[in-house]
């Protein structure tokens, strides 16, 4: 499969990454831009994603103030939970479903933006 990246990466914009071995692998092999996603991050691991990503995706406002000195030259994004589904006998891999704890309700938004001020939305680029 590796003998393969060469052709590939004259295809591609970039990668995203789920964990710290992805993002290195996209970052090594196929340059451009590197995205990042994750329901947690590590103090150790967002440092080290830092060498190789652009991009994070962070699962609440509350995880972008805790990383948010090792991203700070970076493009961050917010993950939403709109909790509405439009399928059904999936449940689950919803990530909307009741009780997932993939993105941010806007019920938990309201929350951290209470706590952290509403200008921390200045440091986050979007909504994902």
């Amino acid at each position: 499969m590796y003998s393969t990246y060469p052709l590939i990466s004259g295809y591609l914009s970039g990668t995203t990454a789920s964990g710290l071995y992805e993002a290195r692998l996209g970052y090594e092999y196929f340059g451009n831009e590197t995205h990042v996603f994750s329901p947690a991050y590590t103090d150790s691991e967002i440092n080290e994603l830092a060498k190789y990503a652009g991009h994070f995706v962070f699962n609440s406002i509350r995880q972008f103030a805790l990383h948010r000195d090792a991203v700070k030259d970076k493009h961050c994004l917010i993950r939403v939970n709109p909790r509405f589904s439009t399928q059904e006998g999936h449940e689950i891999y919803d990530p909307c479903a009741p009780g997932s704890r993939l993105g941010q309700t806007l019920a938990s938004f309201e929350e951290d933006i209470k706590r952290y001020g509403e200008e921390i939305l200045d440091e986050i680029d979007g909504l994902h």
